[in-house]
């Protein structure tokens, strides 16, 4: 054999087999989606990316942080074996 063979799916987009001589090769990189009334799938858009917070302008107060609470956790006292 001199020439290779592929072959691209109507059915399905994205679908490829090639072949030379004994050896063959079937590639699929698509959505799952079969061809509907000739057209392929496409996944609807992204929605728009949100505007960054502000806070509102009549407000006069100022953000404040509140302290970070720490609790620390109980400390067990090691029980020593007698041996």
């Amino acid at each position: 054999p001199d020439s290779i063979i592929i072959v691209k799916s109507l059915k399905w987009p994205g679908a490829i087999a090639a072949a030379f001589g004994n050896k063959f090769l079937n590639v699929y990189c698509g959505w799952g989606f079969p061809t509907l009334q000739g057209r392929s799938y496409q996944p609807p858009p992204v929605p728009p990316i949100q505007t960054e917070w502000t806070p509102k302008e009549e407000e006069d107060e100022e953000l404040i942080e509140n302290e970070d609470i720490i609790i620390q956790p109980p400390v067990e006292e090691d029980e020593e074996e007698d041996a």
